[in-house]
């Protein structure tokens, strides 16, 4: 089960972009299909909610905790101190 609800984050992830991309102020067919989009979000979400999959989202600054994250790389920064 774990390995199934990995693939469904990346579903998750897309279904994020598609409303990031969707026009904010769209009427006719796009409204509908932004709706149901949001809808579609939501009740995957839900699902992962209910078994007890939770986003993790650490900001600029958070120490990094390898029991919840997963470094693929460190990325030089001026505002970030290394290893956050």
């Amino acid at each position: 089960i774990q390995r199934f609800a990995k693939d469904l984050l990346g579903v998750a992830d897309n279904l994020e972009r598609a409303l990031m991309a969707a026009p904010k102020d769209a009427d006719g067919p796009a409204a509908g299909l932004v709706t149901g989009l949001e809808l579609t979000q939501k009740s995957l979400l839900q699902a992962f909610e209910t078994n007890g999959l939770k986003r993790v989202a650490p900001q600029p600054g958070d120490a990094f905790d390898p029991h919840l994250h997963q470094a693929m790389m460190e990325q030089p920064s001026d505002t970030v101190p290394g290893g956050a």
